[in-house]
């Protein structure tokens, strides 16, 4: 971990990318450098503990897509 986020961390500094944590089951990511991001799902709920899941799921997507648009200038 340290050294994929380490480098995700670099790019999103010098506008090569743009990081998105997605919180996939509960742990202490807000302890970690990720806590100054916007987490996904909102809130940083992880995924594990919505009964829907496809739901979650599919709005997280719907989420990475306006921030690629958005990047896009679309």
């Amino acid at each position: 971990m340290e050294e994929e986020v380490h480098l995700a961390l670099e790019r999103e500094q010098t506008g090569q990318t743009k990081v998105i944590p997605i919180i996939l089951s509960d742990c202490l990511w807000e302890d970690t450098d990720l806590a100054k991001f916007n987490p996904l799902p909102e809130k940083g709920q992880p995924i594990s503990q919505y009964q829907l899941q496809d739901e979650v799921l599919a709005e997280i997507g719907r989420s990475i897509r306006d921030v690629v648009n958005d990047l896009r200038g679309e």
